[in-house]
């Protein structure tokens, strides 16, 4: 895992696929009824050239919250 807390209101959250091994730890948090995130410290990994996080990363935790935000409203 890491060696950072995990943020505050968060939760640790177990990858599903190898993939999503790569970005991680990741951490989630779900506010009902419609409030879902999911966190990340950033490494230089996630980083493009210029610096920034990579636009790839943030494409990724996007697909991962509207997944589990979708997921957690059929639970509910």
């Amino acid at each position: 895992m890491t060696d950072q807390p995990v943020p505050e209101g968060f939760v640790p959250y177990q990858p599903v696929s190898p993939f999503m091994e790569t970005l991680g730890p990741l951490f989630t948090c779900f506010e009902p009824p419609d409030v879902y995130r999911v966190g990340l410290y950033l490494r230089p990994s996630h980083c493009n050239l210029a610096g920034g996080v990579h636009g790839g990363v943030v494409a990724s935790l996007c697909d991962i919250t509207l997944a589990r935000a979708v997921r957690a409203r059929e639970l509910t």
